[in-house]
């Protein structure tokens, strides 16, 4: 675990204070509320640079 990122908050939270840019994988494997959305972005600091990932869904 890189340091810094251990202590109080939610791996988000923790990454987020050590990290400028932090990827979301779990958007990969499924879709997350609008309001997880907000709450994520509630969580970080202003500028983090979030990237999420999403699976291309088949719309046949």
């Amino acid at each position: 675990m890189p340091a810094g990122t251990g202590g109080a908050g939610t791996h988000l939270e923790r990454y987020a204070r050590v990290f400028r840019c932090v990827e979301i994988t779990s958007s990969f494997y499924r879709s997350h509320s609008v309001a997880t959305y907000v709450r994520w972005a509630g969580a970080t600091p202003a500028g983090l640079d979030a990237r999420y990932t999403a699976r291309e869904l088949s719309l046949r």
